[in-house]
């Protein structure tokens, strides 16, 4: 039985990723937001049905809080949408609505930080609904940036531009370099923290910890690189370069956006916001040089799968 509800929900997230694919490697500057809100509103509902069919324990959540939650985000995209048309608004309207928006995605609603650590039903279950949520999310707002006149550069999402022998070189050199001053900063955690980290790696099977970098690619890394690293670090270097040049402008933007990114990290000791500041500005420096943010998206959900929440 278990078996077939992840087969199900399999493919719920094979169609939910593929239209995410489908959307960044697409030559068409805009992509259409009322086929990408239908998706949602079709793939919640089917879900819903699934619930019931399969009983899972936590249906209230599921069939009555997360399809609220997902109407009530479908109706601020449509309102911001007509807003955006009748006024014909610049960007700094566009910003504040997508702030509203992403102040949704990050609320959590699936992520109150609650891992399994064995290879439960409720574990596998918990992951695949979270995936194909998220994703679904990610997929609308995309659709909504692309209809508002910000372009899959402008966002750090163009792929296709960038994948040239050199670039991809280029890609590894960036990776690789993040991920050493990644497990830098881990060790960092552990010694100041008393947090024996590898301990905690060792004794996580290796199913779980797949399972919670995917879960944390599309529920931290995707959404929050998204609206830090691209939507907002472009803004403010649009704002700051013009103002004082290259060099400072690029500096103050980098710092800027990712001191806004420490503050919303509410959850965690004050002595712990320098570390996020450091992995902040590292993520986006690295955006920087990749020209995209699928580098330090990756990094991001490695480094929250591989430390304790």
């Amino acid at each position: 039985m278990l078996l077939i509800q992840i087969f199900i929900l399999a493919m719920f997230i094979t169609i939910a990723v593929y239209n995410l694919i489908k959307i960044i490697l697409t030559k068409e500057p805009i992509i259409s937001l009322k086929k990408q809100i239908i998706i949602l509103l079709l793939t919640e509902t089917l879900i819903i049905v699934f619930v019931w069919i399969i009983g899972i324990v936590d249906i209230w959540f599921y069939t009555v809080i997360l399809p609220v939650v997902t109407v009530l985000f479908t109706i601020i995209v449509l309102l911001f949408n007509y807003l955006a048309k009748k006024t014909k608004s610049n960007n700094s309207m566009k910003s504040i609505s997508l702030f509203t928006i992403f102040a949704i995605i990050t609320t959590r609603f699936f992520a109150n930080n609650t891992f399994y650590d064995n290879m439960s039903t409720d574990f596998f279950i918990f992951h695949l609904f979270a995936i194909i949520h998220n994703v679904l999310i990610i997929n609308v707002v995309l659709a909504f940036l692309l209809n508002s006149g910000f372009t899959k550069d402008d966002l750090g999402i163009n792929i296709k531009s960038n994948t040239n022998t050199k670039n991809l070189h280029k890609y590894a050199l960036c990776f690789f370099i993040g991920l050493g001053i990644m497990i830098g900063d881990i060790v960092a955690i552990s010694n100041i923290y008393n947090l024996n980290i590898l301990e905690y790696i060792k004794n996580k099977p290796a199913g779980v910890l797949f399972f919670d970098f995917i879960f944390n690619f599309f529920k931290n890394g995707i959404p929050e690189e998204l609206l830090f690293r691209g939507l907002i670090f472009f803004l403010f270097s649009k704002f700051f370069v013009k103002k004082l040049g290259e060099e400072r402008g690029v500096f103050l933007s980098v710092l800027t956006t990712n001191i806004i990114f420490t503050i919303i990290h509410t959850n965690v000791p004050i002595s712990y916001s320098f570390n996020i500041l450091f992995l902040g500005i590292i993520l986006n420096y690295i955006r920087i040089k990749s020209g995209n943010i699928f580098i330090p998206a990756i990094l991001h959900a490695m480094f929250n799968a591989f430390t304790p929440s």
